[in-house]
Formats: C-alpha cells, sequence, structure tokens
C-alpha cells in the first residue's frame, strides 16, 4: 500500500509541471498553451529556456556540445574565402545578436536570424587588409533528445560587409 501511495497520477504530473513551469495550476498551462503557444513559461516547461533568442548559446555536457560551437565552425567554413584575403588570424565570434525567431513546430526546428561581428588580430609585419566583418546570417537549430542541434546545410550568410569596405576606414582626403 505504501508503494502505491508514493506513485504519481497523470494528473498529478501534470499539476507538478504546470507550478515548476511558474503556473497557478495545469488549468492555467493548458489555456495559455491555446492561445499563446510561445509565452517564456510554456518554452521554459519544453525547452529549459524562456526565450528562443538564447538556444544558441546553450551547452550540455562540454562547450563543443551545443550548437553555438557548431555555429562557430560553420562561420569559420563559410567565410575562409574572406578570412584569406585579411592579413589577421584568430578570428572569433563577437557581439552575436540575434535579430528574428521562428519556430515550426511541426518540424521541431527553429530559425533565427542573426548579426555579429567577426573579428581577428591584425598580424604584425603585415599591411593592414581588414580585420572585421559585420555578417548577418540565418541558423536553424533541430530540437532533438531534449537538446537543440545545429543544422549545418540550413546555414546561411546573407550579408558581409568588411571594415574595408566602410567609409570610416578611408581617409577624408581619400574620399
Amino acid at each position: 500500500m505504501a508503494r502505491a501511495s508514493s506513485v504519481l497520477t497523470h494528473s498529478q504530473a501534470l499539476e507538478i509541471i504546470a507550478k515548476q513551469s511558474n503556473f497557478s495550476n495545469y488549468h492555467e498551462l493548458t489555456r495559455v498553451a491555446k492561445y499563446a503557444p510561445l509565452e517564456p513559461r510554456l518554452l521554459m516547461a519544453a525547452f529549459g529556456d524562456s526565450d528562443f533568442a538564447d538556444v544558441i548559446h546553450n551547452y550540455y555536457d562540454t562547450y563543443t556540445d551545443g550548437p553555438y560551437a557548431a555555429f562557430e565552425m560553420a562561420v569559420e567554413h563559410e567565410l575562409s574565402g574572406e578570412i584569406a584575403s585579411t592579413n589577421a588570424d584568430g578570428f572569433t565570434v563577437e557581439d552575436l545578436t540575434v535579430t528574428e525567431t521562428h519556430y515550426d513546430e511541426n518540424k521541431g526546428i527553429l530559425n533565427l536570424k542573426v548579426s555579429f561581428l567577426y573579428q581577428g588580430e591584425q598580424l604584425p609585419d603585415h599591411a593592414y587588409s581588414g580585420s572585421e566583418f559585420e555578417v548577418d546570417a540565418n541558423i536553424s537549430l533541430l530540437w532533438r533528445d531534449e537538446k537543440w542541434i545545429f543544422i549545418d546545410e540550413d546555414f546561411e550568410i546573407i550579408n558581409v560587409v568588411s571594415d574595408t569596405e566602410q567609409a570610416e576606414y578611408y581617409d577624408a582626403e581619400d574620399i
């Protein structure tokens, strides 16, 4: 008899999930889900994050086990030609900003539009030929097995501007 009382019923489990997600009860959770399926408390309950813009930064067991590390590798691969045109190395993603999110609930895919700086360090004793790129890109992440997975084949750079293409790069006399 003691064993039977320690087992949760389905409705008790749903109430616990609702309360852990900051809903007053399961009924409130279902009403919110019906009218605002991307409400932050629901996102927290389902994905462990209250804002889709944050999931690109998720790490799981290690730094390399998460979408951000895969994103960095994809950026390096896609911008390798632009990197080669500079006299800089050690490029890193800086100031990553998610500008738009869209979640396809049928496929479990989160699409992010992002902008960021891709910055490198100028090589000593080399002529300056740029060391920074302003980048806009599209990222897709797949939700599987309680993790966000970077979809490499859907990654797309939609705009790249080198610091040498900026008006500030040139002296006012040269313009």
